[in-house]
């Protein structure tokens, strides 16, 4: 929150000048009670990592997951892991109420067969998220993006001691029929200016160069990417939160409003921490007179000495600080206001998930609020990622349904509950081994994840709980439903 940001927020009622404003703004104490609230609910969202099924590739756990799947905005040459991005992408959706991921590849031009391309990493897809201003044009029918331009501004040098050349690039996706392509441009100014500042505004075309991008022998005009058997995968995918749940819009003026109060009291506090000298004149003599013959200060020491004329006197003015307790006490109004806030977005949270399809039943109703408001959260994001990974695994070369699991319990049940969970199951009489198998799995990767237990133990666990039944698994299941379903015996 720097001194610009500070004096943009500041209100000014009484049309104080512009020194004025400056010295209040330095003067006051922002609390950032938005990033706190955001924050705070990331951490309740993303307590535990989310569990993703579909393929068995090694690369997915690997390297996606776990270390190289997104490219942070601002964020050049390191890449994220899968839950990293997605907790940053959740946070750029509160704050700017819609995150933008773009699925790519790295592409060297020097591949000529799909093996070569596995060789040279090409077929490892990461996703770049992008800020919500990146996304200059766009048009969305009953499929989706229809088309999406993209835009990046970039300085470019190809040594260190050159000037660095502004460039802007667009990225253009389209759907042709059932495919998907892609153009990409350049456009820089045919004359460098000095201070390297490139506008688009008020430039013709013969101001600009404006060139397709070339890597190898590719030149990128009209390309068709991400096809599998046929099958064509947008790569543009966003997060985007309902109105009701835009944490930063509806919070905004009640923080603003929050950081005025307090700048208001900080600048009173200080104001009232000063007195301002008062002398009192003798009678009949004026201010010239008195400046004329006796305001002449003397050093001595550290401080200085003013002398007099008889029957003067001196005294202090001091501030007062009336008006203080009641801004204070409108002050704990805000606050409660803000908490107030909070709850009814949290309330509003009950409609969209009956909007969902995911049922408020009486259970539901019982928790608390914000339990419910991270549920339908964690729905949207559960949808985010079931559309990249599938354009993922298009980029990757396979169709791929994944199942994501997780972001949706933060009731916090505690080992013991999954304990009985597990004896329950394990004692009821139900025939039926794989119904068994899938309770337990599911108990121990739930476990497994919130405790954040030894992955290779759980794997281990769930394979000894799913392996194949033997044969004396398979007949005593089928004497269980014999003696379930013949006829009871005469003297039963």
């Amino acid at each position: 929150m720097n001194a610009t940001v500070r004096k943009a927020m500041l209100l000014n009622p009484d049309g104080r000048t512009k020194e004025v404003v400056e010295s209040r703004a330095k003067g006051s104490t922002y609390v950032n009670v938005i990033g706190s609230t955001v924050t705070r609910l990331l951490s309740q969202l993303f307590q535990q990592n989310g569990i993703y099924e579909g393929d068995p590739d090694p690369f997915w756990a690997d390297t996606f997951f776990s270390k190289n799947a997104f490219l942070l905005d601002k964020d050049d040459d390191a890449r994220a892991s899968f839950q990293v991005g997605i907790e940053a992408a959740t946070r750029q959706a509160f704050i700017e109420g819609q995150a933008i991921a773009e699925i790519s590849v790295r592409y060297s031009g020097q591949a000529s067969s799909l093996r070569q391309q596995q060789d040279l990493g090409e077929n490892q897809p990461y996703v770049v998220l992008l800020p919500r201003s990146a996304m200059w044009d766009w048009h969305i029918s009953d499929r989706g993006f229809e088309f999406v331009k993209i835009h990046r501004f970039r300085t470019i040098r190809t040594k260190w001691n050159e000037l660095p050349i502004p460039e802007h690039h667009f990225s253009i996706f389209e759907r042709d029929g059932d495919r998907v392509l892609n153009s990409q441009y350049t456009v820089r100014l045919k004359q460098t200016p000095a201070d390297g500042i490139f506008k688009l505004e008020g430039k013709t075309a013969e101001d600009l160069v404006i060139e397709p991008v070339v890597i190898g022998d590719l030149v990128y005009e009209n390309i068709e990417i991400f096809n599998v058997n046929g099958k064509f995968a947008f790569p543009i995918v966003t997060l985007t939160l309902p109105d009701n749940l835009w944490l930063v819009s509806q919070l905004y003026d009640l923080c603003r409003e929050f950081f005025n109060i307090r700048a208001g009291i900080n600048w009173k506090f200080q104001s009232v921490n000063f007195a301002m000298p008062v002398i009192t004149l003798p009678k009949g003599m004026d201010a010239a007179e008195f400046k004329s013959e006796y305001l002449g200060l003397q050093k001595i020491g550290d401080g200085y000495v003013l002398y007099l004329p008889n029957e003067s006197s001196y005294g202090t003015l001091e501030p007062g600080s009336s008006g203080i307790s009641t801004a204070i006490s409108y002050l704990d109004r805000i606050k409660q206001d803000i908490n107030e806030q909070l709850q009814q977005i949290a309330m509003s949270a009950s409609s969209t998930a009956a909007g969902l399809n995911r049922g408020v039943d009486s259970k539901k109703e019982d928790r608390k609020p914000e339990v419910l408001m991270l549920e339908v959260i964690g729905y949207y994001i559960k949808q985010f990622i079931q559309q990249i990974l599938y354009c993922a695994a298009i980029a990757h070369g396979k169709e791929t349904e994944w199942t994501v699991k997780g972001f949706d319990n933060f009731l916090g049940d505690g080992l013991s509950e999954l304990v009985l969970d597990l004896t329950a199951i394990n004692l009821l009489e139900v025939p039926s081994n794989t119904f068994k198998q899938q309770m337990n799995k599911e108990i121990v990767q739930s476990a497994g994840t919130k405790y954040k237990l030894d992955p290779v133990a759980i794997a281990k666990a769930i394979d000894e709980i799913t392996k194949e039944p033997t044969e004396a698994d398979l007949q005593s299941t089928i004497d269980q439903l014999t003696a379930a379903t013949a006829p009871p015996m005469p003297n039963a």
